[in-house]
C-alpha cells in the first residue's frame, strides 16, 4: 500500500513539474534548448524544446464526464525536442526530470574549446551538448524489436 502511495505522489510531482515547464516554455522559450529534459522508464533522455499537456482542462458535462476528465487531466504530455522529434508520454513513463544550469552548459562549452586548443574554427562547426549526442553513430539494437527505445 505504501509503495502505491509513493508512486502516486511521484506521478503528481512529475505532473506538476511538467505543467510548470509547459507554462515556462511559453514565457521563456529561450531557456528551452535541451537544457531541460526528462528521462523515460527505458532510460532515454528527451530534451525539451516545447512541452504541453494533451488533456489540460476539465470538460463540462455530467458528473461522470467531469470526474473522468479530472482523472486524466495533465497526465499525458507532448514533448518536442530541439532536434524536431515529438514524444507523447504518459506521466508514469517519466522517471526523472533533468536540467542543466547555464553555468554548467558554459563550463562544458569552455572545456570543449580548451580541449581543442587553437582550432577554434573547427570546434565551432561541431555540434555541442544534446546535438553532439545525437550526432553520434547509432548502433543497431541487439535483439530489440522496434525503432524506438520508448
Amino acid at each position: 500500500m505504501i509503495s502505491h502511495t509513493r508512486t502516486l505522489f511521484w506521478h503528481n510531482v512529475v505532473r506538476e513539474m511538467l505543467n510548470d515547464l509547459s507554462i515556462m516554455c511559453q514565457t521563456r522559450p529561450d531557456l528551452f534548448d535541451g537544457r531541460f529534459g526528462i528521462v523515460t522508464s527505458q532510460g532515454v533522455r528527451v530534451g525539451i524544446k516545447n512541452i504541453f499537456p494533451l488533456f489540460a482542462c476539465s470538460i463540462p458535462g455530467t458528473d461522470w464526464e467531469r470526474e473522468s476528465s479530472v482523472a486524466v487531466q495533465c497526465t499525458v504530455f507532448r514533448i518536442a525536442t530541439p532536434d524536431g522529434e515529438i514524444y507523447t508520454l504518459p506521466v508514469h513513463e517519466i522517471v526523472t526530470v533533468h536540467s542543466m544550469t547555464p553555468e554548467l552548459i558554459e563550463q562544458m562549452a569552455k572545456a570543449e574549446r580548451e580541449a581543442e586548443g587553437d582550432d577554434a574554427e573547427e570546434t565551432e562547426k561541431r555540434p555541442f551538448g544534446l546535438a553532439a549526442f545525437h550526432a553520434l553513430p547509432r548502433l543497431p539494437n541487439a535483439g530489440i524489436e522496434g525503432d524506438s527505445a520508448i
